[in-house]
């Protein structure tokens, strides 16, 4: 299997895998905030996954959308975190749109500079959503989230210094520690 195709595949797994867990996080409102964020990240990936496997979505556009996808996630992400800080502000909970909004303008903005500006924007939200987590009042969500978040972080490290091909392409395999991290994240959100 050459590089791009198993990009598509594992993007196809991380994309329903991660639909999967944004509709089953559960039901009460609390969890709203965190069923946004999964499926923004299924979304980021299905989009990724026509980018990377249909010759005819290889186009700006779509990266344009991939770009708006993942940064919104990223500022899904910190709204999930205060919302698990602070459980007793319910106002919290219903301020995910506009994080959203902010993260699909700020990826749209820098979709046209290189992947690392992408990452580098959701990296500023996963630290201080780190910061943010350290008042969590319950200590086995916060801590299922610092672990999504450090398989997260290995992924993008994984991403950027291997260079195999196949199903261990340096996509591939940040796709598949990736989903790894997403189970971890459903997991703390599950327990918040």
């Amino acid at each position: 299997m050459d590089t791009e195709t198993a990009t598509a595949v594992t993007d196809v797994a991380l994309s329903a895998g991660t639909f999967i867990l944004g509709f089953t996080v559960g039901e009460q409102k609390t969890y709203r905030t965190w069923t946004a964020l999964f499926i923004t990240l299924a979304l980021a990936a299905a989009l990724g996954a026509l980018y990377h496997g249909v010759d005819k979505f290889h186009i700006p556009a779509i990266w344009i959308l991939v770009s708006s996808a993942s940064v919104a996630s990223g500022f899904l992400f910190l709204a999930a975190c205060l919302c698990v800080t602070r459980p007793q502000w319910k106002w919290l909970h219903w301020l995910w749109p506009l994080w959203g909004i902010v993260g699909i303008l700020v990826g749209g903005l820098i979709s046209s500079y290189p992947f690392f500006y992408i990452s580098a924007a959701s990296g500023v939200c996963i630290l201080i959503s780190m910061v943010v987590l350290l008042k969590a009042p319950t200590k086995l969500a916060r801590n299922w989230i610092y672990a999504g978040i450090a398989v997260t972080i290995f992924g993008l490290v994984v991403q950027e210094t291997t260079n195999f091909e196949g199903l261990l392409s340096r996509n591939a395999l940040f796709h598949e520690l990736q989903l790894i991290g997403n189970f971890f994240l459903w997991i703390g959100a599950r327990k918040s």
